[in-house]
């Protein structure tokens, strides 16, 4: 028996979860929403544009939306014990999440510990629903000041091989446009096939996955600050509306144009 569990508190603002095994999101390596990742325990590594780093029971992960990163689990995924923060807009604590949330960071806090200690207990509690929401927010608010008071990020990342590092450059430089594998390839002077092993085993997603997605993330930024959605679909290198409406859809779960309103 593996004693598998995941006791979620889910609110208009704030979605709770402490779990362990039963990933229930993979696929998704950029998502709208911040995120706040508290690892317990399991053998696992986190990745994003910054590289690669094995992840420490009692760690702290930040990933801002529209972020690339993934969590690789390598032991059993049964292991995998975590407690996660996903919300997009807080309604009075808008200013301090976009300063807590302005980068990916690791840290590594006795306070912060134990305040999602406290947040774990909560999740198991047996209170009225409504007590637990206002407790939830309470504790929220309180993780926030306790994160943006706390020292930067002093994680020690492994680079990605050169290859892969100017990939990610030569993407950002385009901004997402549509690059294929056989164009990337061209530019740096390697084989598609050499090109494609590398990508997926530093960054552990599909090279044309990954354009993919910084593609849509752009369409949708450009799309909430008032680019219309047939504009945006051409910028960013979708030549058939109805094809991007499809994977965009697909994606976020919602039409282009629900973007812009948030």
């Amino acid at each position: 028996m593996n004693n598998e569990f995941a006791k979620i508190i889910k609110t208009d603002e704030l979605r709770f979860k402490y779990a362990k095994g039963m990933r229930d999101i993979v696929g998704k390596e950029i998502h709208k929403y911040h995120e706040i990742f508290f690892f317990l325990g399991g053998d696992a590594v986190f990745i994003s544009e910054n590289g690669k780093t094995p992840l420490s029971p009692d760690t702290a992960v930040i990933i801002p939306k529209d972020t690339f990163h993934c969590f690789t689990v390598i032991g059993n995924d049964c292991d995998y014990i975590r407690c996660v923060y996903n919300f997009t807009e807080v309604r009075e604590l808008d200013e301090i999440i976009n300063k807590v949330c302005g980068r990916v960071r690791l840290i590594r806090s006795e306070k912060i510990t134990a305040e999602f200690s406290e947040l774990c207990g909560l999740a198991e509690a047996d209170i009225p629903h409504l007590e637990r929401d206002i407790l939830l927010k309470a504790l929220f608010a309180r993780l926030l000041t306790t994160l943006s008071l706390t020292d930067g990020d002093e994680t020690s990342y492994t680079a990605f091989t050169p290859l892969t590092t100017n990939v990610l450059k030569l993407i950002a430089k385009n901004r997402g446009s549509s690059l294929s594998a056989a164009e990337i390839a061209a530019e740096l002077c390697v084989s598609v096939s050499h090109l494609e092993h590398v990508f997926k085993r530093d960054m552990n997603i599909p090279l044309h996955k990954y354009v993919l997605e910084k593609r849509l993330v752009r369409a949708k930024r450009m799309i909430f600050e008032g680019v219309s959605t047939a504009e945006a679909a051409a910028v960013c290198g979708f030549g058939d509306y109805s094809g991007f409406y499809k994977q965009y859809k697909k994606y976020f779960g919602a039409a282009p144009s629900s973007s812009k309103t948030g």
